[in-house]
């Protein structure tokens, strides 16, 4: 195919990171604005992690079919006798484009939980999203229905506030030893923690 009939047949021409030892893994979530996974890394290395959406190019071009915002973020497994359930990695949230990429140069061999959500615009008839690993294992999705995203979110709160990092913390003027902590996660949630320090 020559230069021109790539012209006359394709609008546009995508370039994706290739790695010949990388492995891609995928799990579909349909009919749902949020799904929760428990992800086994069964080699180190560096993973990209994404939320996707329909592709525009699926509809016809007049359809008025549009991206919904949408987020993730993933945490690892801790030990049980750690101090927080888990250890907070990264987090992304995204605006109105189809798909939500987390990249990660090195991911520890492990187990974690891996967040998805789509804010989903009301006119989207097929609300389906697909969460999908590029990396250097092949990375096992395990759909979890025990523990919802809210609590994986304490959980994300509690390990950000135990870093300290990026965490605004007020004393309550009554009693100093219960502090305010408020976090502006990179996820898109501004999340509050409120922690008593009394014995």
């Amino acid at each position: 195919m020559d230069i021109q009939d790539m012209k006359k047949y394709f609008d546009r021409v995508q370039l994706c990171k290739i790695y010949d030892d990388f492995t891609y893994t995928y799990s579909k979530c349909e009919g749902v604005s949020a799904a929760v996974f428990k992800v086994e890394i069964p080699t180190a290395g560096k993973y990209t992690f994404s939320v996707s959406q329909k592709g525009e190019r699926m509809f016809p071009k007049n359809s008025g079919y549009e991206y919904s915002d949408a987020r993730c973020f993933l945490v690892k497994i801790n030990a049980k006798d750690a101090d927080t359930k888990v250890t907070y990695i990264k987090g992304k949230k995204t605006m109105k484009t189809r798909d939500c990429f987390l990249e990660i140069e090195e991911l520890e061999e492990g187990s974690y939980y891996f967040v998805g959500e789509v804010d989903w615009i009301e006119s989207t008839e097929s609300q389906n999203f697909t969460v999908t690993s590029y990396g250097a294992g092949g990375a096992i999705w395990e759909a979890i229905e025990d523990i919802d995203k809210n609590q994986v979110i304490r959980y994300a709160a509690e390990s950000i506030v135990a870093k300290g990092e990026g965490v605004e913390m007020e004393p309550n003027a009554e009693d100093p030893l219960i502090v305010k902590h408020t976090v502006t996660s990179d996820f898109g949630y501004q999340i509050i923690f409120i922690k008593n320090g009394a014995e």
